[in-house]
């Protein structure tokens, strides 16, 4: 995701809808209210833009099965195969709740874009390694890389991940890239059943740009095994993002206007969007509460970075 600091409750001032966000806390303290707002709004921003929160892209890729053959690319870009090595397991030996000096922490506050709060024990270490997040009636689950995770510029961040059940108004975020300090942020999202957006966030003097490009609509991935990629190169003005190694999308900092500049770490999350938020409900469709005995289960099986 997922995609965020204090503007959650003047986004619901303003515009009574929101788009993908879930509040943080800050490195090294509870920064419970410093990621509030990170997706508010997914509308492509060009000249004189206007902040405005998320709508379906106009464009999208042409949907092709999966896992096989591999997925079609965006037009204009480069079908490059990346080296698709070994990723080890998440590493949450030192995670203890309020412990940000370790490599990595589950929430364990409230999410503005949600009526679903982020629960620390959501996120469990399963005896093979892998890492379970759990989504139920009560709770929502989100991995934050802390300070035993380097934070980068640059580089290749992957995950690999089994998909849960896509359904509407379901956001799931199965590797993004996010800075507390400055908002910068780079995610891959699924939303709802409606398909894979890959976005790019940015503020500029306080006011949040965003590119979004729909991947693969109408194609349902639920329960597939993926490995996502998203490779940053500031110094050349690049994005590129990766999925099963095949590049699917571009992101140009010449063709948007603006681009990250700051270093980033990694999160894994997966929440429903609120269901009164009109633009959320156009953005991945309306949520249809989970019952008592009901859940979603998302997989981590490994994360890896490539210094560039």
């Amino acid at each position: 995701m997922k995609t965020r600091a204090l503007i959650a409750a003047s986004t619901l001032c303003v515009f009574a809808v929101g788009a993908f966000a879930a509040t943080l806390p800050t490195t090294g303290s509870t920064k419970a209210s410093a990621k509030s707002v990170t997706k508010v709004e997914k509308k492509v921003v060009k000249a004189a833009p206007v902040v405005t929160l998320p709508k379906p892209p106009a464009t999208a890729v042409t949907p092709v099965a999966q896992p096989t053959p591999a997925p079609s690319a965006t037009s204009g870009a480069t079908v490059t195969a990346v080296r698709l090595a070994t990723l080890p397991p998440l590493d949450l030996s030192n995670m203890r709740l309020w412990n940000y000096a370790g490599n990595w922490h589950a929430s364990e506050w409230a999410n503005a874009m949600s009526f679903t709060p982020w629960r620390y024990n959501r996120v469990t270490k399963a005896t093979n390694g892998d890492v379970n997040f759990t989504l139920d009636a009560a709770a929502a689950p989100e991995l934050k890389a802390e300070a035993g995770i380097r934070a980068a510029k640059d580089g290749l961040w992957e995950a690999i991940v089994t998909l849960p059940k896509l359904r509407d108004g379901l956001v799931v975020a199965p590797l993004w890239l996010y800075n507390n300090s400055t908002r910068d942020e780079i995610d891959f999202e699924y939303a709802g059943r409606k398909g894979l957006d890959v976005t790019v966030h940015k503020y500029v003097n306080g006011l949040h740009l965003s590119k979004t490009q729909r991947l693969f609509a109408g194609v349902d991935m639920s329960g597939q095994r993926k490995r996502f990629g998203i490779q940053v190169s500031q110094s050349s003005g690049t994005i590129k993002m990766y999925l099963d190694g095949v590049l699917v999308h571009t992101f140009d900092k010449n063709t948007m206007g603006f681009f990250p500049t700051s270093d980033m770490r990694p999160i894994i999350s997966m929440w429903p969007a609120r269901s009164d938020w009109g633009n959320f409900v156009d953005w991945v469709g309306k949520w249809t509460p989970l019952k008592s005995n009901e859940k979603l289960v998302m997989v981590a099986h490994g994360y890896g970075y490539t210094a560039p």
